[in-house]
């Protein structure tokens, strides 16, 4: 309602000013048309994607770095939807139109018998981005969870590339034998294109900086198939970042 009847004072406005437009120099007409044209085209875009915007489309897959998370829901237009988030492999993709604000919640039970809501997860949404893997990481001792939303992209995570997602509060770098190691800040991901063209076993290693240089706190073995795309999660153990695990997930989702 704010919006229309700010539309129509601009309108209006214009409607007062034509008739005085006769008597301006023919530069100053052409600017204050020019003005007048763009306030009413940023305004009529802000109505659209601003204040009056209740809903996106976007798709999303789920997957969790600590516990299976069972008995979720969440609301869309279609209504609550039920899903579980597992720790074995990211769920299939959910096609969601709904608001940005996006919430998982559980239902339970008062003294009363009244069903409430426990949310237990929630994220903001942009519907500038069209696809996104929902990261769940335990926190307040597994009571709730935060959830990292990945940008999904074959532009950024290729096939033949592992993604490399440092939850860790220290830089990474993870160094594959025959490619130059790929530094990941603390808490973002980069991405790692491999040379590969046959599967193969390759030996990785993954340092921490300190203030003595680069510290090795990881060796291990790898398989690296060549059209793979490898979620690989660096997560510490405690504070101390010289004390990580690493999860790998095989994506095989299709875009």
């Amino acid at each position: 309602m704010l919006c229309d009847v700010l539309l129509l004072l601009i309108l209006d406005g214009w409607m007062r000013m034509k008739y005085k437009l006769q008597n301006i120099m023919p530069w100053r007409r052409i600017l204050l048309l020019g003005s007048l044209w763009f306030a009413t085209t940023v305004f009529a875009q802000w109505r659209v994607h601003g204040a009056d915007a209740e809903s996106i489309e976007v798709s999303f897959s789920l997957l969790s770095l600590g516990p299976t998370i069972r008995d979720v829901y969440f609301d869309s237009s279609e209504g609550r939807q039920s899903v579980t988030i597992t720790n074995a492999a990211r769920t299939a993709r959910i096609r969601y139109t709904g608001k940005p604000q996006l919430e998982f919640y559980r239902l339970s039970d008062d003294n009363d018998g009244e069903v409430f809501r426990e949310v237990i997860a929630s994220t903001q949404l942009s519907a500038i981005e069209e696809d996104y893997m929902l990261l769940f990481v335990p926190a307040n001792a597994g009571q709730s969870f935060r959830i990292y939303p990945m940008v999904e992209s074959r532009a950024i995570f290729p096939d033949g590339s592992w993604r490399i997602v440092n939850l860790s509060n220290a830089p990474l770098a993870l160094g594959v034998r025959g490619q130059e190691p790929l530094v990941v800040p603390a808490r973002e991901s980069s991405t790692l294109r491999l040379t590969t063209e046959s599967a193969e076993t390759k030996r990785v290693e993954i340092a921490v900086y300190q203030q003595e240089g680069w510290e090795i706190v990881y060796r291990s073995l790898w398989s690296v198939r060549p059209n793979a795309r490898t979620l690989v999660f660096l997560i510490p153990r405690s504070e101390d970042s010289r004390r990580i695990d690493v999860r790998r997930f095989n994506d095989s989702v299709e875009f």
